[in-house]
């Protein structure tokens, strides 16, 4: 029987053929390990995960293998951290941290001049005062 394929049209296939053996192995190794544990919790959850945010983690887990591959195929996969996937986890971080405090400036700049002015009466059903919020907030930080 000959199969039809793109790059090889005169391959031979048999039926205990896989397909690891049309892919090189070195592009293969470089996905490394994408064993994972499917528990009931898992199972149950994502149920409750939003669609856009399930959406993002699959592309980008996606854009994260073919990265490597892409990087094997440029030949730069030698490079030390090559592709740096830890240089770009920490930027999403921070852009995450810097587009949080930018959505949520209006609440801390009018929350900083509440606990600041001194009117402890709007706050007096909480458990603490914004002002010792604040400066326990301060104190963490420090």
């Amino acid at each position: 029987m000959v199969c039809i394929h793109y790059c090889q049209p005169s391959r031979t296939c048999n039926s205990s053929s896989s397909i690891s053996s049309i892919f090189h192995r070195k592009t293969v190794e470089l996905n490394g390990d994408n064993t994972s544990i499917v528990l009931p919790v898992h199972d149950r959850n994502r149920f409750f995960l939003p669609l856009d945010l399930s959406f993002s983690c699959w592309f980008f887990f996606l854009f994260r293998q073919l990265s490597r591959v892409f990087s094997s195929y440029i030949g730069i996969h030698h490079l030390p951290g090559c592709p740096h996937f830890h240089e770009q986890s920490a930027g999403a971080w921070i852009c995450l941290a810097f587009i949080a405090f930018w959505l949520t400036r209006n609440h801390l700049t009018s929350s900083l001049k509440f606990a600041w002015s001194g009117k402890n009466n709007m706050d007096m059903d909480e458990p603490m005062s914004l002002f010792s919020a604040f400066f326990f907030l301060d104190l963490g930080l420090t």
